[in-house]
């Protein structure tokens, strides 16, 4: 897993976490257990 700051249009702050192929942007004022579950369930093997 890897992870990158990046900023919007708005300039607004950012975490992009890659996992694998996917790619997640995290806002301020994420839902911190969800996030968790959709990690966990990337995790997993299929």
């Amino acid at each position: 897993m890897t992870t990158k700051e990046t900023q919007s249009i708005t300039h607004e702050s950012s975490l992009v976490v890659r996992i694998g192929s996917v790619q997640i942007e995290i806002r301020p004022g994420f839902d911190q257990r969800l996030l968790k579950e959709v990690v966990q369930s990337l995790e997993e093997p299929c």
